[in-house]
């Protein structure tokens, strides 16, 4: 068993090793003690709880520490720094920077490894997650969040994947301009993530 195979919550650790990035040690695992999380068990811990409602606590820490919009933007920043770690975390995404995978043409490449992502994600966090093409570059992210507990609204931890939605389009294909809007939810418990593929000017 590798050292990586031994991690039990590879998202979280994602999750704190970003925050450890942008925020500094005492600052990121001050956020996951107040969930009740030693930051220093994550690799081989149990952690109690769903991880979407783990990450909207912190986010919500955030918010309570910084305000709405710069808690919304670290959460996009550790997304990004987090792509990092989910690929030495994850060889499901890892081998999508293959060779073979970037020679697909755009729309193919895309879409199976938006899909492959969203099999991840789904896995992982337990908020089910499929990918839909809309167009050639266009894609839709869609999350159906259990609601039948309602103890969390799940507004603000999908700032989280944008982040990590930018970093990922970016490193399959960084010739190409990227748009990512997240919509609002037209039904209780879904959160749509709108991904468009563009040229550089």
């Amino acid at each position: 068993m590798t050292e990586n195979d031994s991690f039990q919550n590879p998202v979280l650790q994602s999750v704190y090793l970003s925050l450890l990035e942008i925020l500094g040690s005492d600052q990121a695992s001050g956020l996951f003690k107040e969930q009740g999380i030693n930051h220093e068990l994550l690799p081989k811990g149990e952690v109690n709880g769903d991880v979407a409602d783990l990450i909207d606590r912190i986010g919500d820490s955030l918010n309570r520490d910084f305000g709405q919009m710069a808690a919304q933007g670290l959460l996009i920043r550790a997304g990004r720094a987090s792509l990092t770690f989910f690929r030495r975390f994850f060889p499901q995404v890892a081998d999508l920077g293959s060779l073979e995978n970037r020679l697909k043409p755009v729309g193919k490449r895309f879409f199976h490894s938006l899909e492959s992502l969203a099999d991840l994600w789904s896995r992982e966090t337990g908020v089910i997650s499929k990918l839909e093409q809309v167009d050639q570059g266009e894609f839709k992210w869609i999350m159906t969040i259990p609601t039948a507990k309602g103890e969390m609204n799940h507004t603000i931890f999908p700032f989280f994947l944008f982040g990590l939605l930018e970093e990922f389009c970016v490193w399959l294909d960084a010739r190409k301009s990227y748009r990512i809007v997240y919509l609002p939810a037209e039904k209780a418990g879904l959160v749509e993530l709108s991904i468009s593929i563009q040229p550089q000017d």
